[in-house]
């Protein structure tokens, strides 16, 4: 990730004043929270008639968190190669994508057809899992990447997360689709 690389350190550049990374981690943070309490309020609630609404809530406020993330990458590395670029632009894709499925999990929207919500997700999932797999083998994945300098595990494991993530939220979302939903557990 050219985030952690510091072989091109430049003091003027945006991604290295303390405001830009600031944001970048609440946007991150904000990203990755609200998705544990969409899914939390989703999963930990299952008697509550609001869990619905409060769970594509949370998920459409950290859809947006992680949104500001990747514009605000593709903004910093317009001029990097196009390899960066395009794992940048791959994100932001993805990020659109569980925005439009977060909003199709409100009740309102599901009602009208429940595969915005689904096919957002599922789809925003696979293109993130992709893009961030491909960061984290981007530099030669090894053993030696993982736990050799300090700057290379941390871009390895800064790379991970997300690609973990994503890759469950692919599998829990292709599971919810195909799973039973006869009892109205996770349903309108």
């Amino acid at each position: 990730t050219p985030l952690l690389d510091k072989s091109h350190y430049d003091a003027a550049k945006p991604e290295f004043s303390p405001a830009w990374k600031v944001w970048h981690s609440i946007f991150f943070i904000v990203g990755g929270w609200s998705f544990v309490f969409g899914t939390w309020m989703l999963l930990g609630y299952p008697e509550w008639d609001g869990r619905l609404y409060y769970s594509a809530l949370w998920y459409t406020i950290g859809s947006a968190g992680f949104l500001c993330l990747d514009t605000q990458e593709a903004v910093t590395y317009a001029q990097e190669s196009k390899w960066v670029r395009m794992n940048i632009m791959c994100n932001w894709w993805g990020s659109v994508l569980y925005l439009v499925g977060s909003v199709g999990f409100f009740p309102s929207v599901y009602a009208w057809s429940d595969q915005i919500g689904i096919q957002g997700f599922i789809q925003g999932s696979f293109v993130i899992g992709l893009s961030h797999r491909i960061g984290t083998v981007g530099g030669g994945f090894s053993v030696e990447r993982l736990w050799g300098s300090w700057d290379k595990k941390t871009a390895t494991l800064v790379e991970m997360g997300p690609c973990i993530g994503a890759w469950c939220f692919f599998i829990g979302t292709f599971m919810y689709w195909h799973w039973p939903r006869g009892d109205n557990y996770l349903h309108v």
